[in-house]
């Protein structure tokens, strides 16, 4: 089963980083785009709570790929739950996108897309020729702007379109309250233990859009209406619906060998900023065509990636957190070099809509599309 949903909160939300936060050292950000894991989680509880089978501790796990590992986990029911990805939703604009890490501001009017240069002979990276600006360029774009940019590869300034971004606060406004801390022996609040947190208030016209799966023999998406959605159980109401994503297509240069990779969703690589999937700058990815692993003769030329994101999470069996991870951002860009425009048709079909984070690819982590570009450097 396959489905879109649409998550719409009733409340506010707190969606915490994983940034140390105590009660008397200052706030907590609570007021940050979910990632996709967070829904992931929501719907597997609610889930587990309509058949009565919550776990309240941990066994071993019996799976076959956990065997001789001591690996403990609540319960295995509704395993084959998968998460696409997770995305803001405007009644007006539709769907928004995180804006590519490539993407500039060239002037007050006008956006510029970075182009790749050779500045030695070992040595390729995302170059402008704009002058810089200490304005960043953020929020999220509509599925005909990333559209559009998509298909403008080659163009250093974009003046054909509107590429006005969507700001956040057209999606929701953070609200900020004071708390202090509980002494749960005494029941009593504790002397001079405040904090400030940061919530999410999405505004009336807003959710989230997510494409989620499961088998059939498994469970059943369609009986879910409501569930508690990220930190302090917030309600959300849950409904199918239909024609809120594009058809991801690729967009291909008639001479292109360059392949070019944009994070919808973030992702958890083994390397940090790199995948696994990548050794000394070779693709090592072996996609089936034809029901046979087909090789992949590409090399990783730069990328640009931004900070890195702190995840954690809170472990409701054994009550404390979940360990750190850090994740690549949404927006990230990969470029790759092809030897041929057959291998760069392969790799761009391995990557388009496909989730290729190491960790938790299942929960909606390295969600991405592709374009393919000439080589226009020298």
């Amino acid at each position: 089963m396959n489905v879109k949903l649409m998550i719409t909160p009733r409340d506010l939300l707190f969606f915490r980083d994983a940034k140390p936060m105590a009660a008397g050292e200052g706030y907590g950000n609570g007021c940050n785009m979910p990632t996709p894991n967070i829904l992931h989680s929501a719907i597997r509880t609610a889930l587990l709570r309509q058949c009565g089978a919550l776990p309240d501790r941990k066994t071993v796990s019996t799976h076959s790929m956990d065997r001789g590992k001591n690996r403990k986990i609540g319960t295995d029911k509704f395993g084959s739950l998968q998460v696409k990805n997770l995305f803001p939703y405007h009644e007006k604009h539709g769907t928004l996108f995180q804006i590519p890490n490539d993407v500039l501001k060239a002037d007050k009017n006008n956006l510029a897309i970075t182009q790749l240069r050779k500045i030695s002979d070992d040595l390729i990276c995302p170059f402008t020729t704009i002058p810089p600006c200490k304005e960043r360029v953020s929020g999220f774009w509509t599925e005909t702007q990333l559209l559009a940019y998509m298909s403008n590869q080659q163009d250093d300034h974009q003046q054909k379109n509107d590429f006005t971004p969507i700001t956040q606060s057209d999606i929701w406004k953070e609200e900020w309250r004071v708390g202090i801390e509980i002494d749960t022996e005494r029941n009593s609040t504790k002397a001079g233990q405040l904090y400030a947190g940061g919530y999410m208030r999405l505004n009336d016209c807003a959710g989230f859009v997510a494409e989620v799966s499961i088998k059939d023999d498994e469970g059943d998406l369609t009986t879910l209406n409501h569930l508690h959605f990220g930190g302090e159980k917030k309600l959300a109401t849950v409904e199918i619906i239909q024609n809120c994503f594009p058809e991801w297509e690729t967009t291909e240069a008639a001479n292109g060998k360059i392949v070019k990779w944009i994070l919808l969703t973030p992702a958890i690589f083994a390397n940090g900023a790199l995948p696994g999937w990548i050794e000394n700058g070779k693709v090592l990815l072996q996609p089936k065509i034809d029901g046979k692993k087909a090789t992949i003769a590409a090399n990783l030329l730069c990328c640009s990636v931004g900070n890195p994101m702190p995840l954690s999470g809170w472990d409701s069996i054994d009550q404390q957190a979940k360990p750190s991870l850090f994740a690549v951002q949404a927006g990230a860009v990969y470029y790759f070099e092809c030897t041929t425009k057959e291998d760069a048709k392969k790799l761009s079909a391995a990557l388009l809509a496909k989730n290729r984070s190491d960790m938790l690819s299942e929960q909606g982590f390295g969600f991405g599309i592709t374009t393919i570009m000439e080589k226009n450097y020298e």
